[in-house]
């Protein structure tokens, strides 16, 4: 109770408004991240959608729990690249298994992890590269279609 008295005094501002422009600023804000999920959801949450990746040796993902798990490089990419959730996976330095992490997962380095990370690969997956080659692209906007022949006189006029 006295934090916040001494925080809206400290603000300049009356307190009711300051905590109504804060309510209203968080209103506005949920509704734009969500129309900003949906858009990019869509360029790189379906199904044949593909990533590229930056990979990392003597990195590991840090995690209290396992999220989801493959067998093979190649189901782990698989997984990884259709699912919007996914941030990126690593190559378990001691066990013969991928392991999928989300993007509020750290990144831990040898010097962070100690000796134990160096014999793991991360690979953090690039969200601008993510693309559907299965999907239809649209044309460019340069691309026109044959113009009509098109004439700067009526005809049967007279020109000047």
């Amino acid at each position: 109770q006295k934090i916040r008295h001494a925080q809206r005094a400290n603000s300049g501002l009356p307190g009711k408004f300051y905590f109504m422009r804060w309510a209203s600023t968080a209103k506005m804000a949920f509704p734009r991240w969500c129309c900003a999920l949906v858009l990019l959801q869509s360029s790189f949450a379906a199904p044949g959608t593909v990533c590229k990746y930056k990979s990392m040796k003597g990195h590991a993902y840090m995690s209290s729990s396992v999220w989801k798990q493959a067998k093979t490089h190649e189901e782990a990419k698989k997984m990884c690249d259709e699912d919007e959730e996914c941030g990126g996976y690593h190559l378990h330095g001691h066990i013969d298994a991928y392991y999928l992490f989300q993007h509020i997962h750290e990144i831990v380095n040898e010097k962070e992890g100690s000796e134990f990370v160096k014999d793991f690969i991360v690979y953090k997956k690039r969200m601008m590269t993510c693309s559907n080659p299965e999907e239809e692209h649209d044309e460019d906007f340069d691309a026109l279609p044959e113009a009509v022949e098109a004439t700067d006189t009526a005809p049967n006029s007279e020109e000047l």
